[in-house]
């Protein structure tokens, strides 16, 4: 069926190849999808809705676009969608260029273009738009979407509930929320064109209680307010002065705050999976952190190969628990290079047979050179409160030990036949 699916998209892809900029591609298909999705649209309940429709399904026919209806249509889709106002109208500037190029041929192609029929369709119909394109949004965006095998190793991490709230602290566009069936989503993104294109993207996938807001995830109050988090932040980045103000200037590095507000956004038994920097794990600024969160928050730190497409950085995760259960951390270290497939020159992805292994070490197996699980008190006990997993694991020694009582036995008969040896040479070496 995804087969199928993927051929019919890029089927519809192809009647875009000339008008479709190459950088920003994700963000211009999706909003011609949510063109095509509102245009069928039926949830009407005002008689200004209805005319608002009507007038919209209008530029299908006529194949004339209006900027002024779309935007009509748009602010109605806001409200009913509880989306922060005019949010979307950062796209309409793009759409209003797209079909200026070619308006008819832009609309005979979405006419005939079916929408899917399934939750499930649609949802596979996303994920193939957004790998279509987000190798290059990085160079019009500066958003790069989380890895698809690191998604899928989260996924199984967090195994978010249908009655839970999920958050995905770095929205951008809301891939990772695509596996996810939660009761309720939020997001934060603080790019304002990505944010108007996340929020298309929940609407067509189907969720109805969603909140990805146009905002800085650093300033947001978001105590317990999530039963699971995925954190994806920037990397190595400094806050901005408002950020550092207001979070009490404690830190002027981004990733401190990515780490310590993950676990502060968590309810009662909630559990957050982040990414970081290897320098979290073991550099001194980092210290004092690591030390108020091994005592009852850590859960698993995991070491894994570069898997971001804008960095050849190793990347690590940390998983936290609101109140750990027990007092074991595992350790995991699944960064060689026979963990991952490279899939092009910038794109690793974790191979399934790996993420087996991650997950049956987090569910207490511990596997010689790969994983182990310590008590808290051995990492507080570290001088450095040390995160690096390869510090705690144990090596496997692969020596063919032998009784010390044979190898003396073979020593002296080596000794012996080089005596011999020298006394032979030495005896030739004689004068006659």
């Amino acid at each position: 069926m995804e087969e199928n699916r993927s051929l019919t998209i890029w089927k519809f892809a192809n009647n875009f190849r000339d008008i479709i900029p190459v950088y920003g591609y994700s963000s211009s298909f999706i909003e011609l999808i949510f063109m095509k999705y509102i245009s069928e649209y039926t949830d009407i309940t005002l008689p200004e809705e209805f005319k608002t429709i009507m007038n919209y399904k209008n530029m299908f026919i006529s194949r004339k676009f209006d900027i002024d209806v779309v935007k009509e249509v748009f602010r109605m889709i806001e409200r009913k969608f509880n989306i922060e106002p005019n949010l979307l109208d950062v796209a309409l500037d793009n759409l209003n260029n797209i079909f200026t190029k070619k308006e008819k041929t832009i609309f005979a192609a979405l006419n005939e273009f079916e929408m899917p029929k399934t939750k499930e369709d649609m949802t596979s119909l996303l994920k193939i738009v957004i790998s279509m394109g987000e190798n290059y949004d990085i160079s019009k965006t500066g958003i790069s979407s989380a890895n698809t095998s690191l998604i899928k190793l989260v996924d199984q991490i967090l195994d978010v509930k249908e009655d839970e709230i999920y958050m995905d602290s770095f929205a951008g566009f809301s891939k990772s929320s695509l596996s996810v069936n939660a009761k309720g989503y939020i997001g934060y993104e603080l790019n304002h064109s990505v944010a108007a294109v996340a929020n298309m993207i929940m609407i067509l996938a189907g969720k109805k209680n969603f909140a990805i807001r146009n905002q800085s995830y650093y300033l947001a109050d978001i105590d317990s307010t999530a039963n699971k988090v995925f954190s994806d932040g920037p990397l190595n980045t400094t806050l901005t002065l408002e950020e550092y103000h207001f979070l009490g200037e404690q830190s002027r590095k981004s990733d401190y705050y990515t780490v310590k507000k993950a676990v502060e956004s968590l309810k009662t038994n909630g559990r957050a999976v982040v990414t970081c920097i290897g320098g979290v794990l073991f550099k001194n600024d980092f210290k004092k952190l690591r030390e108020q969160l091994t005592l009852k928050n850590l859960t698993a730190v995991i070491s894994l190969p570069p898997l971001w497409s804008f960095s050849s950085a190793p990347t690590n995760l940390l998983v936290f628990d609101k109140e750990r259960i027990g007092n074991n951390i595992a350790m995991i270290d699944a960064s060689s290079s026979d963990c991952i497939n490279k899939v092009d020159k910038r794109i690793n992805e974790l191979t399934d047979e790996s993420i087996s292994k991650i997950i049956k070490s987090l569910n207490g197996e511990i596997i010689d050179d790969f994983s182990n699980h310590i008590s808290f008190e051995a990492v507080l006990n570290n001088p450095e409160i040390s995160w690096v997993p390869v510090h705690y694991i144990r090596k496997k020694i692969d020596i063919d030990c032998r009784p010390s009582k044979e190898i003396k036995i073979e020593l002296k008969k080596a000794y012996e036949d080089l005596y011999h040896l020298l006394e032979k040479q030495r005896n030739a070496n004689k004068p006659n």
